[in-house]
């Protein structure tokens, strides 16, 4: 099990800035998530910076104490963007940064700098999301080689193109035909999810 560490370059940067969470793998309303939560056992929100810890702090708790699953770092509009990647093991065109494989181990997350329009945007139909501020990512340590050990600045501006909320959708997403352009562009299958069994946390954090 790789574990995060200072020794690379991109956590050391994210280090410096005491916004971190544990989190714990469970069932939210017959969902799989990753709870937050305070080294201490409570309940942590991306949106309090008073429920926020250090690094060190979630590492120990999470590691040394085992008193969790994971850590994880808040977007806190500082300029580093999150880039989570649901089922998708294979990289973005045109985004070079720090890629780590997410805890399940059948995604990405990427750290970058740069711009985003909006706080974050999800488009769950194509396995992208990507976080600003107000959300945490989790931190894994498992780089993926072949990709920078830093964070660095990418142009977003293409990617926010294809994943900006179109007009004429009145759920604030884009219609159908554009995520179905998006996906054969990015590759992607369209899957039925398998179903979860509440009892089964190595199943929840696999899927997370």
């Amino acid at each position: 099990m790789r574990l995060p560490s200072l020794e690379i370059a991109a956590i050391a940067e994210l280090a410096h800035t005491p916004a971190w969470v544990c989190w714990r793998a469970q069932v939210r309303n017959g969902k799989p998530t990753k709870v937050p939560y305070t080294p201490a056992g409570s309940l942590a929100s991306s949106t309090d910076p008073r429920t926020w810890s250090s690094y060190a702090e979630c590492w120990k708790a999470a590691y040394f104490a085992g008193d969790h699953d994971g850590i994880g770092r808040v977007l806190t509009g500082d300029g580093i963007i999150g880039i989570d990647l649901d089922d998708r093991l294979d990289l973005l065109p045109g985004i070079v940064s720090y890629t780590e494989r997410s805890p399940s181990g059948n995604g990405l997350h990427i750290w970058v700098r740069g711009s985003w329009p909006v706080d974050g945007t999800k488009r769950k139909s194509i396995g992208i999301e990507v976080s600003y501020r107000r959300f945490y990512l989790t931190i894994t340590g498992n780089h993926v080689a072949g990709t920078p050990e830093d964070i660095r600045h990418v142009d977003l501006a293409p990617l926010w193109e294809q994943l900006r909320p179109r007009q004429g959708n009145g759920s604030g997403g884009a219609p159908r035909a554009c995520d179905d352009a998006l996906r054969q562009q990015l590759d992607l299958p369209l899957e039925a999810p398998d179903p979860i069994d509440p009892s089964d946390v190595d199943q929840i954090a696999r899927k997370c």
